[in-house]
Parts: C-alpha cells; sequence; structure tokens
C-alpha cells in the first residue's frame, strides 16, 4: 500500500514538472547513473544499430521483450501505444531475445510499430539489468542509465510515459491505460 501511494506521489510530481517543463519549453537535466553497456546489434529494420547510434538524437526507452511470455502479450498494447505518442520525439526500441529467423511470427502477431533489437545470446539484455518481461530501461543522450521500471501496471505506464514527455520536452500524451494491471506485474 505505502508503495502504490509513492508512486502514485512520484507519478503526480514528474507528470507537474513535464508540464513545467513544456511549458517552458525547456528538459530537464538527465540524471547520471552506471554507463549504458556499447553494443552492435541486428533489428527488425534490417539494420545494425550501437548505442551511439540510438541516443545521436536524444534518449532512448529499451523495452524488453521475451517471446512466449504471457505477460509481455497482455503489455504489448500499451507499449505499443507508448511508442505511437511519442514516435519522432523520443527514440523506444524493443530489445528481445528473438533473432531474425524467429521475430516474423512475434511481429505478425503483434504488429509492433517500432524497431525491434535482436539479442538472442542476452548481451545487452544483461548488461542493462533486464531480469524479466516487460522491463524498460531509460538512456539518457548521454548513454547513462536515467531510469528502469520492472514490470507494469497503469502506475509505471503513466511513469513511463511522464518521463517520456519529460525526455521529448512536450507534455505528457493522453493515453488508454484501462485494462492494465493496478499492481506492476511482470512474467
Amino acid at each position: 500500500m505505502f508503495r502504490t501511494i509513492q508512486r502514485l506521489a512520484c507519478s503526480a510530481a514528474l507528470g507537474a514538472a513535464t508540464l513545467f517543463a513544456a511549458a517552458c519549453g525547456s528538459v530537464q537535466p538527465e540524471a547520471s547513473g552506471p554507463a549504458a553497456p556499447k553494443f552492435e546489434l541486428r533489428a527488425s529494420d534490417g539494420n545494425a544499430h550501437t548505442l551511439e547510434s540510438l541516443t545521436a538524437k536524444g534518449p532512448v526507452f529499451f523495452y524488453g521483450i521475451k517471446k512466449g511470455c504471457p505477460i509481455n502479450a497482455k503489455a504489448e498494447d500499451y507499449f505499443d501505444q507508448l511508442a505511437r505518442a511519442y514516435a519522432g520525439k523520443v527514440t523506444f526500441v524493443g530489445l528481445s531475445n528473438m533473432n531474425a529467423e524467429t521475430f516474423p511470427g512475434w511481429r505478425d502477431e503483434f504488429k509492433p510499430s517500432y524497431t525491434v533489437l535482436y539479442d538472442p545470446k542476452k548481451e545487452l539484455i544483461s548488461g542493462l539489468g533486464i531480469k524479466r518481461s516487460p522491463w524498460i530501461v531509460q538512456v539518457g543522450k548521454n548513454g547513462q542509465i536515467v531510469e528502469t521500471w520492472a514490470g507494469y501496471s497503469t502506475v509505471d505506464l503513466d511513469e513511463i510515459s511522464a518521463a517520456m514527455a519529460t525526455a521529448a520536452g512536450v507534455p505528457q500524451a493522453k493515453l488508454d491505460f484501462a485494462g492494465a494491471p493496478a499492481q506492476t506485474s511482470y512474467g
């Protein structure tokens, strides 16, 4: 109960900060956490991506996906909604244990609007500290890990949306998270 109240208070504060930053036309400075690991991975768009190529435009939100995870399957629509809402403003990429041969079946089932990095050896997944799915890791333009969300709930999704808006310097999008779990859930 205390954690829920604490998360709601943090979410409200982050939302207010987002509106203030958007109104003033400024973006809050990035926190300086541990460095994200360097990598080069192939992706669903046919290209190879690196940490540098992804952060060149600004903050990146890595969405941990595990093929076959029933919780991930339930969460996919919400994360795709986030990706679409902030497309072109922040970089949102899936990060999966799939490879180019196993991805098409998942893509056909879920039809993601974002690029998915293939990490079948789970090197970047482990390097970012992703232990379950779904899992979100925000990496700043400076290559430092800013924030991590383990799992998803209505509160988590709202916090992620607020963080994406703050990172983009735009007002938080009005999104529909109805049906998402009240308590954080992951597989």
